[in-house]
């Protein structure tokens, strides 16, 4: 609707491009009732794209006997000033937790000692102990890689995999998906799944992080919780737990990355050496390979991004980040 639309005679507005209103978005894909948007005319479509990492959201969404999330909670947002990709790096960095959360979960250890192993635990101490799991936990959890900067993180198990088991809600799931799917879905919790660009993705608890970034060293990551409708609350609970314990900006975890990541970008604007190594665990046969399945320590995840970034900003460069 233009107001007051005969006082635009004579000027050529219907002919101007002021004048014919909102773009459409060229591309638009639906997927388990999440929208993804491509702006760009032309690239690959959505399947082609996203390809396998895709099982993610199926496995996120299929916790709901009914096959459908809600988004309730609200969002945490968090401004954080570093570039984008270094928050991307650390999701699927294995080897920090032990040190850069060292005194959360030593608090936290504090707190429980003294309880048998068999006890229950309440759940923020299911979810916070983990993070105290020794390299060896994290290095036999794998990792796998995908083509375009896609992974998967915890392909084996992850510091999700302790969840106390709900019998009532278990079988619910066998009745409505079958018991080989239900129990697909159910012991599948990997630690995090990576659609590049933007878009981290976490089964259990249901819960999805959105990076985006806002300048060459502003970050704004939004963490939202959700509902799988015909399960029981708990589930929902502890989406909302993990997002308040790990990343608000108040929490006892993000407190730690985020004063890493800000250090990290003011060291990188200091004179002296240029380079950062990712080159644990590198092997020269990655370089020719699309889908990798590796250990969970291994930095060919943070490569495989980077590789996926050096692809599509400069598609005619003939380097390769090796």
């Amino acid at each position: 609707m233009l107001p007051l639309r005969q006082g635009y005679e004579g000027t050529a507005l219907k002919e101007s491009q002021a004048g014919r209103g909102m773009t459409p978005v060229p591309n638009v894909a639906c997927y388990r009732d999440f929208v993804f948007v491509r702006l760009s005319e032309s690239g690959p479509d959505f399947g082609e794209y996203f390809g396998e990492v895709l099982q993610a959201v199926d496995n996120m969404v299929d916790r709901s006997p009914q096959g459908r999330l809600v988004a309730e909670g609200g969002v945490l947002r968090n401004i954080i000033h570093c570039n984008w990709k270094m928050y991307l790096e650390n999701i699927n960095d294995t080897v920090h937790p032990l040190s850069a959360h060292e005194s959360a979960t030593r608090a936290a250890g504090a707190l429980w000692q003294g309880h048998a192993p068999e006890e229950p635990k309440p759940m923020a101490m299911e979810q916070i102990l983990p993070f105290g799991s020794g390299y060896d936990f994290f290095d036999r959890m794998g990792g796998r890689v995908f083509p375009n900067g896609h992974s998967l993180l915890g392909v084996n198990f992850s510091i999700h995999s302790g969840y106390a088991r709900l019998p009532d809600y278990e079988d619910a799931m066998r009745q409505a998906h079958g018991e080989e799917r239900a129990e697909a879905i159910l012991q599948r919790s990997p630690q995090n799944s990576i659609l590049f660009p933007s878009l981290s993705v976490k089964g259990s608890p249901q819960a999805i992080r959105v990076i985006r970034p806002l300048a060459v060293d502003r970050t704004l990551v939004e963490a939202w919780s959700f509902r799988a409708i015909g399960a029981p609350d708990i589930l929902f609970e502890r989406a909302m737990s993990y997002n308040r314990l790990v990343f608000s900006p108040m929490s006892v975890v993000a407190h730690d990355d985020v004063h890493l990541f800000e250090s990290i970008q003011q060291g990188l604007r200091a004179r002296g050496n240029d380079w950062i190594s990712l080159h644990r665990n590198f092997d020269p046969a990655e370089l020719a390979q699309e889908t990798i399945t590796t250990n969970g320590t291994n930095e060919l995840l943070m490569r495989n991004q980077f590789r996926a970034w050096l692809k599509f900003m400069a598609p005619a460069t003939p380097a390769v980040l090796s």
